[in-house]
């Protein structure tokens, strides 16, 4: 084990070149507080890498813009096989544009007819969201028939939908084979199976009947499967808060069941930090149900929560930056679950600025840099694979 460490340290530090000491003092502070709670997690880690056949290691993380964008959790993804080799996803991915976003690398995604793209942060209406944080809807024919087109950078021969199980729409594919299966209680997995694979697919939606709305929360390309190793996803809604997860996340804990995560990161708690008002009681209060129904359905599963960066959005410090860190350090302590404070990492209130000056933060002084997030995520792996070295040399 000390010879993969000492080459990522290498790598980590190459990624640093860019800065000298502040990010060396970074890297000082980089620590995982409560760090035990993640064994479970770490042995599962350990069994798949000395062992393939042991299955796969399921790690999940879920969050705002920070993580939606991609960088930071590619990094993570990035360095964890640099550490333990053998990670890949399993991921659903979502086409961002129908809500005037972009798609993931690699991805274009088209429609037709009277489809309406829905996202959880502000939705006026809609509260039936899974693990994505976004759906599809179709509620109406229209005047031509609905229809939606996936164009891919690799060959697909099967493509998998989440949906809220609905009977009155039917996907129509030329030369595949197309099978349903209720994997909760309230969502199905549709698999659309090509007949030979190509670089694109076209799925008509037929309507049987009398019809309600259908949502689709999320597309995986399942031509390759993981079996071994480590299965890393991560899913973000830009402005999400614990709130929205709660509230208007109706599926949320049926798309975690499904997914079965080993280990769940949750990197929320910018967009909390600058609610206007929000007290001790009532952010406690929120945040210790969300946990507490985790706990109660994933007994087994391990918890890290992350701490939002330190920010100064449109040169505004966020006036609730005190009750987010002190409440999820507080639920931490107290709930078994293992806290990476990433603001404390960084340098501490008005850190930003030193990151902005490096070169690793946008000028909004809310998000980095791709740059900066492969470095947030460098510092993220580097400090649970000191925690892991603990228990495994």
């Amino acid at each position: 084990m000390k010879w993969i460490l000492l080459l990522f340290l290498g790598i980590t530090a190459h990624s640093f070149a860019q800065s000298d000491s502040f990010l060396v003092s970074c890297r000082a502070r980089d620590t995982i507080w409560f760090a035990g709670r993640l064994k479970p997690a770490f042995d599962k880690m350990y069994r798949s890498k000395i062992n393939p056949t042991s299955g796969v290691t399921t790690i999940v993380q879920i969050g705002d813009s920070h993580v939606q964008m991609g960088w930071f959790s590619g990094a993570i993804r990035e360095q964890l096989n640099v550490l333990y080799g053998n990670v890949g996803s399993n991921q659903f991915w979502f086409p961002y544009s129908v809500v005037n976003g972009y798609n993931p690398s690699g991805v274009r995604f088209s429609y037709s007819g009277p489809w309406t793209g829905e996202k959880m942060v502000n939705s006026p209406k809609e509260t039936g969201f899974g693990i994505t944080g976004h759906a599809l809807v179709l509620t109406e024919k229209g005047p031509e028939q609905p229809s939606f087109d996936v164009d891919l950078d690799v060959p697909l021969k099967t493509l998998e939908l989440v949906v809220v199980t609905n009977s009155s729409w039917k996907f129509c594919v030329d030369s595949a084979v197309v099978k349903t299966k209720k994997i909760s209680g309230n969502l199905s997995l549709v698999t659309i199976t090509q007949t030979k694979a190509s670089m694109s697919l076209k799925v008509k939606m037929c309507p049987q009947g009398k019809l309600t709305p259908l949502r689709i929360l999320g597309f995986r390309n399942a031509t390759i499967r993981k079996t071994s190793g480590i299965d890393f996803q991560y899913y973000g809604s830009s402005g999400g808060k614990y709130s929205d997860y709660i509230n208007r996340s109706h599926y949320f804990f049926e798309s975690l069941a499904y997914l079965k995560p080993d280990l769940l990161i949750i990197s929320l708690g910018t967009n909390d930090s600058y609610v206007h008002g929000l007290t001790d009681a009532d952010y406690y209060a929120l945040v210790i149900k969300f946990i507490r129904d985790l706990k109660n359905q994933h007994p087994k599963m391990s918890i890290l929560l992350t701490m939002p960066p330190d920010t100064a959005f449109r040169q505004t410090k966020p006036e609730s930056a005190r009750v987010v860190f002190e409440t999820l350090f507080k639920i931490a302590q107290q709930n078994n679950c293992a806290l990476w404070n990433f603001a404390e990492i960084m340098g501490g209130s008005d850190s930003i600025h030193a990151w902005s000056t490096a070169g690793l933060a946008n000028s909004d002084l809310m998000h980095l840099n791709e740059k900066g997030y492969a470095v947030q995520g460098a510092l993220l792996v580097e400090a649970l694979n000191k925690a892991y070295a603990k228990y495994y040399k």
